[in-house]
């Protein structure tokens, strides 16, 4: 098994740690991969973590919580529905990376497909960058 390292980064600001994922040895790394053991932790934290107090300390890849809110006017704001599996979650992530909602960093150079083979060794660190337009421009 190795223990792969995974961090959180939003603009340019200061990475933030995030995960921890055991890799089997051996077997392929891609980006598919790490986007989906990810989003399985995330929906298990989702899952573990008590309702009621609103806070969460990660920053989720996939928004499994979101569900259309009504407008002062009575018609549903268009949203995107909840995510009910953590397969349809996965699939989201997925289409999020392809739209380049995040970009995926693993040792500091980007991954630009979802199946090409990473290289991972024991200081690999991988990063999450969400890319989040600025306010007024």
């Amino acid at each position: 098994m190795t223990t792969l390292r995974i961090e959180d980064q939003v603009n340019l600001k200061p990475a933030q740690p995030g995960f921890m994922i055991e890799l089997q040895d051996g077997v392929p790394v891609t980006a598919r991969l790490l986007i989906a053991e990810r989003i399985r932790l995330e929906w298990d934290r989702r899952t573990a973590m008590p309702t009621g107090d609103g806070r969460r300390r990660y920053l989720p890849l996939v928004d499994m919580f979101r569900l259309p809110a009504p407008n002062p006017g009575g018609a549903q704001a268009p949203c995107q529905p909840a995510v009910l599996s953590v397969e349809a979650a996965i699939e989201r992530g997925l289409a999020a990376f392809q739209a380049n909602a995040f970009v995926l960093l693993v040792d500091d150079q980007q991954v630009i497909g979802l199946d090409a083979p990473i290289v991972i060794r024991p200081t690999t660190t991988v990063i999450f960058l969400r890319l989040v337009p600025l306010v007024g421009g």
